[in-house]
């Protein structure tokens, strides 16, 4: 990992993405145009990418090293017994694919609050977002590794990195 490079986190919700980092000073958003995404859904895989890398440009946002925090929002949950019968629970798993209403689907399972759930979003729509990233070169992309159900929305300003 290149040393110098600074952190940033990347929160996805409904409707925009927010990015803050170390050196912004203040939130920089992108709300999502209606002709690009609706309803979680990428309408326009490649205009959503060339708008994303135009509001990089924009704001001259250099590489970063960003962890990716999806909005429970855009997110799908179901209650996973850890114990018990293995064909039910391998039957909840497969069920929950199907009861996410999007084409491809990225999921977890996670243990939150001493119980098991899997959590799930629309993998286009997540895959679309990294990807406007990368190409802008940005190297060190976290990808999912916070989920947040169930949490209170973010005031991002006041997280440390």
């Amino acid at each position: 990992m290149r040393s110098g490079l600074k952190s940033a986190i990347l929160y996805i919700s409904k409707d925009k993405f927010d990015l803050w980092g170390q050196s912004f000073s203040q939130v920089l958003s992108f709300v999502f145009p209606l002709d690009l995404v609706r309803d979680l859904e990428v309408i326009n895989h490649e205009g959503l990418i060339i708008s994303v890398q135009s509001f990089i440009e924009r704001n001259k946002i250099p590489p970063l090293k960003i962890v990716i925090v999806l909005s429970d929002t855009i997110c799908f949950e179901k209650e996973v017994p850890e114990n018990g019968n293995p064909f039910e629970r391998e039957d909840i798993l497969n069920s929950f694919a199907d009861m996410v209403p999007f084409d491809r689907v990225s999921r977890k399972i996670l243990k939150i609050e001493g119980k098991q759930r899997i959590i799930g979003t629309n993998k286009i729509l997540w895959d679309t977002i990294r990807e406007s990233f990368t190409n802008q070169l940005f190297p060190y992309l976290i990808s999912c590794q916070t989920l947040t159900p169930n949490m209170p929305e973010l005031h991002l300003p006041r997280l440390k990195i």
